[in-house]
């Protein structure tokens, strides 16, 4: 048994993963379940997994008479047949309610076989039964299954037990037992329909240069498979999980991935070797797209439940990986890839055992195909299916874990590292690039504009002293500007627009890359972070301005507006173009690390622009700010194309 699909009240359906247990307490007459309580010692109980087997214990705080559990109240500690709980408050004493379904007709295709064996259930489903047994008579029992998964077992020519007592029918849930003969037989869970895709490679093979990484690997993955690709040489299972991910293209063979051969798709997301998450955002702010029931699941698969209000700056390793795993869950997929990171000193996912078990829980839970790569074979057990590539990238192993897959796993042929397709030089894999659908031009804008808006927030203090410290020098510079204000303001307007963040399409690259993945266009990217940053430079503008107007400063002014308005207006749109100018630099960099270079060239950039806009509004304000406004949307649209081809086409 895995998961338990919990029912409350309200008719929500939750799954509890079996590796927590998950507390229950009272909130204003309504019941609540959870992993991380507000206290323990409010809690009525909690459900927990005991080798395989669901319970709920009470305690400590009182557990309500009305509270009722399948229909059953509650009074000391039970155990829960099969993988399904009704939870719900209800004052009405206890009785057997009638069945919610009316009792199927026998299928046609039930059978008795003659001779000591006999059949019991429709052929073809988990409930064939073949039984042996001296107790066991001809026609003794008949199986029957409903739409819910529920067995009505009703006896003809022999007794069945349930609980010990005989009975002539009953209607069992899944998980709960029952007794034919001498065979003890418990009600298997339904199959899961997820949507799993299946994978199937064919003859793939792949090369960089001199370095052969895979070899003629044909292998298949099941829908729902949870699969581990184990190898020596990491970057050959690197390979092979970004062929299947559609982040590379094979140099012969084919991936089909469900029954398409198309690369990517909305089904198949991918975790990176390397992690994609806003350090300064906490990880409930990560999965803030989702509503709060449904982010508390996921972080409970991944067992973060308690780690909600913690910067993601502040997880180790391990607990990155988890967070990065939870945002692509949230995105529901049918083919989740998950790459090893390089740094294995620091943290290596083969060496998680509880990860892994998550992990093995969540494909058979969810239905989706999970498929990962581990350097480590320490915990191969945990997969279902269990795939191992030799130094050169031939396949060695693809079956079910087990001592073969150990075995096979431990062998290391001396001397194959220096085989034929190797080279003697450093081995790198290409860039990684995604082919990825062409989004609306602003579809996930409210996405974007809140992600932005946490992200000024959790800068904390020190950004806004620093805007603010920008300003009151912007302003003293007025007073000893000696005819230089126009020269001195765009500084200040461009030192200004650089850190408030124009240059963070540099520095933020791998997770904007991520977002361009999630179906956010680049031109949503660029007019998300020109909205809420052109809001903080609107702030940023009062104090600067307010002195320019008052020292007399030679702003160029605008006709029939006052002098505070028409200084403010100046330098708000000389702040908006340095903004677009950085920001143009910066998509158009190929580097994702801010340096000198990087920062002189968005800076230069943007002051030639202010300057330019200046000397144009003092000519003429009716004729320039048509032509300023297309230059400043003219570079928008450049950095959105720039921004599109460094997220879809790197290196």
């Amino acid at each position: 048994m895995s998961s338990l699909v919990l029912i409350v009240e309200d008719g929500d359906e939750r799954r509890l993963p079996e590796q927590d247990p998950h507390y229950m307490w009272i909130d204003r007459g309504e019941l609540r379940v959870s992993t991380n309580p507000p206290s323990h010692s409010t809690c009525i109980g909690n459900f927990v997994s005991e080798f395989g087997v669901w319970r709920f214990h009470t305690g400590p705080a009182e557990c309500p008479p009305e509270l009722r559990i399948n229909g059953r109240p509650v009074d000391e500690d039970i155990e829960l047949p099969g993988d399904r709980a009704e939870v719900a408050l209800s004052a009405d004493p206890y009785s057997e309610p009638p069945p919610a379904t009316p009792r199927p007709r026998r299928p046609a295709n039930v059978e008795t076989v003659s001779g000591r064996q006999y059949l019991i259930g429709p052929l073809g489903s988990n409930a064939q039964l073949a039984l042996d047994d001296p107790a066991v008579v001809e026609d003794h029992a008949r199986v029957e299954i409903d739409d819910t998964g529920a067995w009505w077992i009703t006896a003809l020519n022999g007794e069945v037990f349930v609980d010990d007592e005989p009975v002539a029918s009953a209607k069992l849930a899944p998980g709960a037992q029952y007794r034919i003969g001498q065979r003890m037989l418990t009600v298997p869970s339904p199959r899961r329909r997820g949507r799993g895709l299946p994978v199937t490679c064919d003859e793939l093979s792949a090369r960089h240069g001199p370095n052969v990484f895979l070899d003629n690997v044909s292998l298949t993955i099941a829908a729902g498979d949870f699969a581990v690709v184990h190898a020596r040489e990491p970057l050959g299972a690197t390979m092979l999980l970004g062929l299947i991910a559609g982040v590379y293209r094979p140099d012969h063979g084919t991936v089909r991935i469900g029954d398409s051969s198309r690369r990517g798709g909305p089904g198949v997301r991918w975790v990176p070797a390397n992690d994609d998450l806003y350090d300064l955002l906490t990880v409930d702010e990560t999965l803030g797209g989702v509503g709060a029931d449904r982010r508390a699941e996921i972080l409970s698969w991944v067992g973060l439940s308690r780690d909600g209000g913690r910067q993601v700056r502040a997880l180790d390793p391990g607990e990155r990986k988890r967070l990065a795993i939870a945002r692509e869950l949230a995105e529901r997929p049918a083919l989740l890839v998950v790459f090893e990171t390089p740094d294995s000193a620091h943290y290596a996912i083969g060496e998680d055992r509880e990860l892994m078990s998550r992990l093995a829980t969540i494909s058979e839970d969810i239905g989706c195909t999970v498929l990962m790569a581990a350097r480590s074979r320490n915990n191969l057990d945990q997969a279902r299916k269990v795939i191992i590539l030799d130094r050169r990238g031939g396949l060695r192993y693809a079956g079910p874990a087990g001592r073969r897959a150990d075995h096979l796993a431990a062998l290391d042929v001396f001397g194959e590292e220096s085989g034929p397709g190797r080279s003697d030089s450093v081995i790198q894999l290409p860039a990684m690039r995604p082919r990825v659908g062409t989004p609306g031009y602003l579809d996930g804008l409210a996405g974007v504009l809140r992600q932005q808006a946490l992200l000024y927030r959790s800068r904390g203090n020190g950004l806004h002293a620093l805007l603010g410290a920008l300003a009151v020098a912007g302003a003293a510079l007025v007073f000893v500007s000696f005819g230089l204000a126009r020269l001195e303001m765009a500084v200040v307007a461009v030192a200004i627009a650089l850190v408030a963040g124009g240059t963070d399409l540099v520095t933020a690259r791998p997770v904007l890359a991520r977002e361009r993945r999630s179906g956010v266009s680049a031109g949503t990217i660029v007019t998300g972070r020109l909205i809420v940053h052109g809001g903080v430079l609107s702030a940023a503008a009062v104090f600067p301005a307010t002195a320019a107007a008052w020292a007399d400063a030679a702003l160029p002014a605008v006709p029939g507006l006052s002098a505070w308005l028409s200084c403010y207006l100046a330098l708000l749109l000389a702040m908006l173009l340095a903004l677009a100018a950085t920001m143009l630099a910066a998509a158009a960099s190929p580097r994702e690390r801010l340096d000198f270079a990087v920062l002189a060239g968005a800076a230069v950039t943007a002051v030639a622009t202010v300057l330019l806009a200046w000397v144009l509004l003092a000519a003429s304000w009716p004729v320039s700010l048509p032509l300023l406004l297309v230059l400043f949307v003219s570079a928008a649209v450049a950095t959105a194309a720039m921004l599109e081809n460094r997220l879809t086409s790197p290196g």
